[in-house]
C-alpha cells in the first residue's frame, strides 16, 4: 500500500502500449462494491478468493499486459507462482514512513483499519515487514520514493527486455 502500483502501472502500460488492469479496481467493477464494502460484507477470506480468481483470469489474457496487484496478492503461493510463470514481477521499493504519508488516513484501505479505528503504527509496521520478503522475490526492484511517476516507470523500462515508448 502506498507504493504507487496503480499510478506507475498505468504509466508503464502506456509506455509499453499494453492493456492495464488494476486488480482492486477491476474487482470493484465486477462485484459492484468497493473493496472496503467487500471486506465489510463478505470478509477478507472471500475477498482473497475473488482476488485470486480474478488474478488467475487476467494472467490468461492473450498478449502482454500490466497488472497492478493488491499489496497482498502475491503473498498467496499460487498467485506468486502464476505471476513468475506468466510474466515479470516488479517491486516498487518504498520505505514504511513514505508509504504511511502517501496513504494518510485512507478510508478505502481495509488493512489500515481495525473496524472503525485506524490500526496502530506498530500493527501497520508489522504488516509492512511481514510482506517485505515476498516483495523482495520480485524480478525487478525499483526505487519508487524518489522521482515522479514517469521517472519510476522509466526506471522499470530500463530493466525490461522489451522496449518502452517515452
Amino acid at each position: 500500500m502506498g507504493a504507487g502500483k496503480s499510478a506507475v502501472g498505468k504509466r508503464l502500460a502506456e509506455q509499453l502500449g499494453y492493456p492495464f488492469f488494476d486488480l482492486d479496481h477491476e474487482l470493484e467493477l465486477r462485484r459492484g462494491q468497493s473493496i472496503s464494502s467487500i471486506w465489510a460484507t463478505h470478509g477478507e477470506h472471500t475477498f482473497r478468493n475473488w482476488e485470486n480468481e480474478l488474478f488467475a483470469e487476467l494472467t490468461l489474457e492473450p498478449g502482454p499486459l500490466v497488472i497492478a496487484t493488491g499489496g497482498g496478492t502475491l503473498l498467496d503461493p499460487t498467485n506468486f507462482d502464476l505471476a513468475h510463470r506468466s510474466g515479470i514481477t516488479i517491486y516498487l521499493i518504498v520505505d514504511f514512513q513514505t508509504a504511511m504519508v502517501r496513504l494518510g488516513s485512507a478510508q478505502n484501505r481495509p488493512l489500515l483499519h481495525d473496524g472503525d479505528v485506524m490500526r496502530s503504527d506498530e500493527g501497520l509496521r508489522q504488516l509492512y515487514h511481514h510482506r517485505l520478503p515476498f516483495y523482495r522475490m520480485a524480478d525487478i526492484h525499483v526505487d519508487a520514493v524518489h522521482g515522479t511517476i514517469e521517472e519510476v516507470a522509466e526506471r522499470i523500462c530500463a530493466q525490461l527486455p522489451v522496449p518502452c515508448n517515452s
